[in-house]
């Protein structure tokens, strides 16, 4: 039986303690990454980081300039700019390293320097990702996280000096002799565990090069434990949990290689951002752009984009039919339909005229609603054919101009929001807390009762299929509401002030697929980049501090992050998506019209 389990684990352990490749390796985000990782030789980094640089990106972190950080995540580690332990040592910054595993095994995670959240343990496996019929076999973090805070002995004089306990899937505890002698040598006062012999005899022989053995592992979490990990002839390892980092002993591998450290630096990427974006095209597109340029943006791998149109005036809306049909809302007071597989055959015609001042357009199901100073309109197109069939007159509260948005939700509902016309115009992010007022106008429905929602005014917003509604309030926060609930904050974005409220131009939920998205991973919008110049588009990973869960995601208690996702825009101001997973974006600074696709 043991057999059988050994192999079952051996074939996926093997693939996984080999250093994974990006496919097309980022470069380091900052110059003290780089000297960092030069600190050590070629084997001294293969052990230390397994990799080239994988992916970096700006998390929030309370207490650092603007409430964020640049990290940088490598196969085994991540590095950080450190901005207050850096002035208290008098110099400008410095690079730390993250204690992920340390937030892995107790689902605590530091958002701050003195601010955490708490969440659940990882349920990943320590020895690698593995098919859902070996998964069970395999130890996982969180097998640990009820031995993590709990301090031993020291063993390290009498007769209990013998390692002899083993952990299995679980967490379960049990004593018993193992394949070779391992003495409890030196006993870490700090944290209440003992470092066996073979490993404080390997931190002797200074395998991390310049770099402590503090600085590379930080100090150990828990005691040292035989588990059958699949690795070498016998299947069987010795690990203990550090703070940074796991430390593996296989006696019966070669003399070389029986010491080696766990992929913890991407294990820990993909609990927190619920996806391995360090191991190939596919994770790369949800995560980080990769070198590659298409129609002069900077794209995800596994994406192109092609410019449709150009030369486009100054467009009110953008929207995208059930059937893949553009509808372009004009400056003119006309809204023109745009075919993406032949952009260079014109409607003869407008599908909508007249319009006095129009503000905004969305389709929700197969209506297209329009709002403009005369108020909200339903074009009803029956047969497709890019000619209006009726027209309703919504009978709907005015809102002041600037805080007008629509949103398609559920079984083609509508859902209109704004300021009334009756309250103090003001900007949206001026600072002040209006309450704006949410219509839901189901299909054919022209008599929906407003429902008033405590939000401040400004900031579009997105209808899941649920019908929880995702907004940006002035105060640059993510807020999420339940059905007949109030609102909640879920989203610190680490943008200072009301600043994320006044750059994002579009809010939409988006999946490769063409699928409705979840707003826990599929969140992206446009972000003016500085003076209004050089937007993008980024992806937001909410806050979920309310939501607890065991699985191995990452949507629970864990801080929220913007990372970016297609770059390269002069002023992008509207997108949509549609069905077949194309996203649409119109960047007013160089009038293109830009189709993106997956690949």
């Amino acid at each position: 039986m043991i057999k059988v389990l050994l192999l079952a684990i051996g074939v996926v352990v093997f693939v996984s303690f080999l250093p994974v490749q990006a496919t097309q390796p980022s470069a380091f985000a900052d110059p003290a990454f780089a000297d960092l990782y030069t600190l050590s030789d070629s084997q001294e980094r293969l052990l230390l980081w397994g990799s080239e640089p994988l992916v970096s990106l700006v998390e929030p972190f309370t207490g650092a300039p603007g409430n964020r950080r640049l990290v940088q995540y490598f196969d085994r580690g991540r590095m950080e700019i450190d901005t207050e332990g850096a002035a208290s040592s008098g110099a400008e910054r410095r690079v730390t390293q993250g204690l992920l595993v340390r937030e892995l095994a107790t689902g605590n995670v530091q958002i701050g320097y003195d601010a955490f959240v708490q969440g659940a343990p990882a349920a990943l496996p320590i020895f690698g990702t593995a098919v859902a019929s070996v998964r069970e076999m395999l130890l996982t973090y969180a097998d640990f996280s009820h031995i993590v805070n709990t301090r031993a002995e020291n063993r390290t004089r009498g007769a209990e000096r013998e390692i002899e306990q083993w952990i299995a899937p679980g967490g379960l505890v049990t004593e018993g002799a193992g394949p070779v002698t391992v003495l409890a040598a030196v006993f870490v006062e700090e944290t209440g565990h003992n470092i066996p012999d073979v490993f404080a005899t390997w931190f002797e022989q200074q395998p991390f090069g310049d770099m402590s053995q503090h600085d590379a592992l930080g100090l150990p979490i828990t005691e040292a434990y035989w588990v059958y990990s699949g690795m070498g002839p016998g299947g069987v390892s010795l690990v203990q949990l550090y703070e940074r980092r796991v430390t593996v002993y296989t006696p019966d591998l070669p003399e070389a290689e029986r010491f080696t450290l766990t992929n913890s630096g991407r294990h820990y990427y993909r609990w927190r951002y619920g996806n391995d974006a360090m191991s190939g095209a596919t994770a790369q597109r949800a995560t980080q752009p990769a070198s590659q340029t298409d129609a002069g943006l900077t794209l995800p791998q596994g994406y192109s984009a092609t410019v449709i149109r150009s030369d486009v005036p100054d467009l009110f809306g953008l929207a995208v039919a059930p059937d893949g049909v553009l509808a372009l809302g004009n400056p003119d007071g006309t809204i023109t339909l745009l075919d993406p597989a032949n952009p260079n055959v014109r409607s003869p015609f407008p599908m909508v005229e007249f319009l006095a001042n129009p503000v905004a357009l969305a389709y929700a199901g197969t209506s297209l609603y329009v709002v403009d100073d005369a108020g909200l309109h339903r074009y009803i197109d029956l047969d497709a054919d890019g000619r209006v069939d009726g027209i309703e007159d919504i009978d709907a509260p005015g809102f002041i101009r600037e805080t007008v948005a629509l949103a398609p939700g559920p079984d083609g509902a509508l859902y209109y929001c704004g300021q009334p016309a009756s309250a103090t115009a003001q900007a949206p992010g001026a600072g002040s807390d209006p309450s704006r007022t949410l219509l839901t106008i189901e299909q054919g429905d022209d008599s929906a009762q407003p429902v008033s929602l405590e939000i401040e005014a400004g900031g579009p917003f997105v209808v899941d299929d649920s019908g929880v509604i995702w907004v940006i309030n002035a105060a640059g926060q993510l807020i999420q509401i339940e059905p007949g609930a109030r609102n909640a904050v879920v989203l610190e974005t680490g943008v200072p002030g009301d600043a994320l409220a006044q750059a994002i131009r579009s809010l939409l939920l988006y999946r490769a697929d063409g699928g409705s998205g979840d707003p826990h991973t599929d969140l992206i919008a446009i972000l003016d980049g500085d003076n209004g110049r050089g937007g993008r588009i980024v992806r937001l990973h909410p806050l979920l501090a309310q939501r607890a869960t065991t699985t191995v995601s990452p949507l629970a208690a864990q801080p929220g992050a913007i990372i970016d996702f297609i770059t390269g825009f002069d002023r992008p101001t509207h997108m949509a998506a549609g069905l077949d997973g194309s996203l649409y974006v119109y960047d007013a600074g160089s009038g293109n019209l830009y189709w993106i696709q997956p690949t």
